[in-house]
């Protein structure tokens, strides 16, 4: 070989390293080194030496060159500290990041140095004012890390940092830009935020609009009720009083709206506050069932409520419960037609009341189906129907069911009806 060749005509030790094939096709490398031994005449005729087998320490270096080329290339920032915190190798990326402070990343300078020329540059705005203290967090993190830690630089750039201590006792450093991700989670509380405060104005403004509403509508019904009642004697024409009647009908349906409204906005502006108290579900059933069996029976509609004798009391607000089973009653009631049955059932079972309000109306289509406890959402199937009602039963049903900590189900099929189920826990007391 041309080296050792060489070493013997200066009369030096030779090392190579070669590459050989062993009998079995293995393939190995060897480091091979010694010298020459001269005769009298001075021309070598011994060599003394050593081979040693290096395959695995070539190889292992081979991985180690190509992984920390690959470091070198990689977007993230990465840097390797030693058992002693000093600075074994970052890559380009770490470099760039830190490079108001790049004379720290020198290998063999701690993590330590490197995070107090970090304060004195200033680069942590949350650190400024308490830089011992953050400094001591830090390093605690870095010693003993326990999941990411985010850091935001001056210029605004989040951090997200994944520390993981080594087997020897070093430490992997890995840092990724999260900015993009907090931008994002800024702007979406800030669109809640403004959401939320778009939402109490308008509850606000119904409210204050249902209210200023009321006045002149109770002198329309008051007025309407004189003339269609004649206090004031006859009126001639029989059509003024049958106008008089529309008026105080329309009058008593707008009524019927901005109470609605008036309560939707209570609800959601947490203006509701439920008075407790054990309530006979029987009493409830009762009162509504007056309310809605006369009509019923006027329009051709078989109307039947089940409430067990032993039922136990439930502990809930007794004006807002006979609201829900009012609201349901009059959906019920409000799609079935001539023929047609509604059911009321009350049961209850595992510390919970459940009410049941079926019927054999229309029915709902699929695909408002999720959205029925949503305000202002029509339930009628056919577009070219007049619809009655505000929309806003189902809403504040869901609403102050949700406000007992109960929750609403609803199952409907097109022409075989819809059952509605309200499910309230019953903490007695």
């Amino acid at each position: 070989m041309e080296s050792v060749d060489q070493s013997i005509s200066a009369r030096t030790p030779y090392k190579i390293d070669h590459r050989i094939v062993l009998p079995d096709g293995t393939e190995k490398t060897v480091h091979v080194s010694g010298e020459a031994i001269r005769g009298e005449a001075g021309e070598p005729n011994q060599f003394v030496g050593t081979v040693q087998d290096i395959t695995e320490r070539i190889e292992s270096e081979t991985m180690a060159r190509r992984l920390s080329e690959a470091i070198e290339v990689f977007s993230g920032c990465v840097a390797l500290y030693d058992a002693e915190d000093r600075l074994v190798f970052c890559n380009a990326p770490y470099r760039e990041l830190n490079r108001e402070v790049l004379e720290t990343l020198v290998p063999g300078l701690s993590f330590e140095e490197h995070l107090k020329a970090i304060l004195a540059k200033r680069l942590v705005p949350n650190a400024i004012g308490r830089e011992d203290e953050w400094l001591a967090e830090r390093l605690e993190h870095h010693r003993n890390p326990e999941g990411p830690l985010e850091t935001q630089r001056r210029d605004g750039q989040w951090l997200l940092a994944y520390e993981k201590r080594l087997g020897d006792g070093g430490c992997v450093l890995l840092l990724t830009d999260i900015s993009d991700m907090k931008r994002v989670e800024s702007e979406r509380s800030e669109a809640l935020e403004q959401a939320e405060k778009a939402n109490l104005a308008k509850s606000a403004f119904l409210a204050t609009m249902s209210h200023e509403l009321r006045t002149p509508l109770n002198a329309i019904l008051g007025f309407s009720e004189i003339i269609s009642l004649q206090y004031f004697g006859p009126l001639g024409d029989p059509k003024y009083k049958e106008y008089a009647n529309d008026i105080r009908t329309s009058g008593y349906h707008l009524l019927a709206l901005i109470n609605d409204v008036l309560d939707l906005s209570a609800i959601e502006a947490g203006k509701i506050s439920l008075t407790r108290e054990n309530i006979a579900m029987g009493e409830i059933v009762e009162e509504c069932s007056r309310t809605i069996a006369d009509a019923a029976a006027q329009k051709g509609v078989s109307y039947r409520a089940i409430v067990p004798a032993d039922l136990p009391p439930i502990y809930a607000d007794r004006r807002a419960i006979k609201q829900v089973l009012l609201n349901l009653l009059s959906n019920a009631f409000k799609f079935t037609p001539e023929g047609g049955k509604i059911r009321l059932n009350v049961s209850a079972a595992n510390g919970h009341c459940t009410i049941d309000v079926a019927d054999t109306g229309e029915g709902v289509p699929a695909d408002k189906l999720a959205r029925l406890t949503d305000p202002f959402v029509r339930v009628e199937p056919d577009p070219h129907k007049s619809q009655e009602g505000t929309g806003l039963g189902l809403s504040i049903v869901d609403s102050l069911v949700r406000l007992h900590g109960g929750e609403i189900d609803i199952k409907s099929k097109l022409g075989q009806g819809t059952t509605v189920t309200v499910k309230l826990p019953n903490r007695g007391h």
